[in-house]
């Protein structure tokens, strides 16, 4: 299945962690997709993705910060320093017409235990999580 980047994304409910399919690069001419897992933390304001599966598996560019700012992740685990962020479209396995763009912050963490994570407000969007006090 190709990545049809022009397909509107809908509000949809997520399980955590979910599987995923993240656009990347062409094939004869074809958009290729790739396998992850998307997980969310709630302790995060920020989304982010593990380096290895940007540059080794998708293959993409990390778009770098300034020259001189430090970024630093608060994880459920503890603080990640980021390397830079992608911007990349994904959809879920079983509803690959429904295509979201969500930039990722790229952790510098050299084998992470997660794939790619939504931070508290994209989880919400996507139903992972719900607001504090809602009835």
């Amino acid at each position: 299945m190709g990545c049809n980047l022009f397909t509107f994304a809908k509000p949809h409910s997520l399980r955590s962690p979910t599987q995923i399919r993240v656009c990347c690069g062409k094939l004869q001419g074809e958009r290729i997709s790739r396998a992850a897992i998307l997980s969310y933390d709630k302790s995060s304001n920020e989304n982010y993705i593990s380096h290895r599966l940007v540059s080794n598996v998708l293959r993409e560019d990390t778009q770098p910060f300034d020259k001189d700012a430090t970024i630093r992740i608060r994880t459920q685990m503890h603080s990640e320093e980021a390397e830079g962020y992608v911007d990349l479209y994904w959809y879920l396995e079983h509803d690959p017409e429904h295509q979201h763009n969500t930039r990722f912050l790229v952790t510098k963490t050299d084998d992470p235990p997660y794939d790619a994570v939504l931070g508290k407000a994209d989880a919400r969007r996507y139903g992972l999580a719900t607001r504090q006090g809602r009835r």
